[in-house]
């Protein structure tokens, strides 16, 4: 489930808070590889505000294998699906999303796209998003139970990418294959300072 800058303070026993809070932002920074590969197949769409500070908007795609993408965003018109498509989803990929008017051939390209607007009594029946009210769901009770609330918008897109790095990784078998690869992304990448990671 992660663990808080706060709690990682008392269990390593830091001197400072600052320092649980870098080594965490630190390890953050190394959970998404630039050449993952996007998600295909079947993908849902959707934005749900998020408490972070004040609501955030973020965007979610949520693929029928189970893998996620998050990202934390200023608005859901076209341009910004169009960009959050682009580094997200494959191409050749069937995207399903709610009636938003930001989902349509401009943002989402060649991609094949079945916008489903429901009723609530219908969403009962069969969500069509469902993947993606799943993930904000346990997305919100990690960030108030695991973080107690504290995430602030500013670092929010850190906290988004654990989320889906854990998320993705759920039926992983063995902890250390998540460590070692945790590791081998760290030790390819440049030093973090905390000044940095604070900027």
């Amino acid at each position: 489930n992660g663990i808080s800058a706060k709690d990682l303070q008392r269990i390593m026993g830091f001197g400072s808070y600052e320092t649980a809070w870098t080594w965490l932002h630190k390890l953050r920074t190394a959970l998404v590889r630039p050449e993952r590969e996007p998600l295909s197949a079947d993908v849902q769409v959707d934005e749900a505000l998020v408490k972070a500070g004040v609501n955030e908007l973020v965007l979610v795609a949520s693929e029928s294998g189970g893998r996620v993408r998050l990202a934390h965003v200023e608005n859901n018109d076209t341009v910004t699906c169009k960009l959050f498509a682009a580094g997200q989803i494959a191409p050749d990929a069937h995207v399903v999303t709610d009636g938003h008017a930001g989902y349509n051939a401009t943002s989402l390209e060649k991609r094949t796209h079945e916008s489903v607007v429901q009723t609530k009594a219908e969403r009962r029946e069969k969500d069509a998003v469902q993947g993606c009210h799943w993930t904000i769901s346990l997305l919100k009770r990690w960030l108030l139970g695991t973080h107690a609330g504290a995430v602030r918008d500013k670092h929010l897109q850190a906290y988004l990418d654990e989320f889906a790095f854990r998320h993705n990784r759920r039926k992983t078998k063995g902890i250390g294959r998540i460590a070692a690869r945790v590791i081998e992304q760290l030790v390819t990448r440049p030093p973090r300072t905390m000044r940095a990671l604070v900027d």
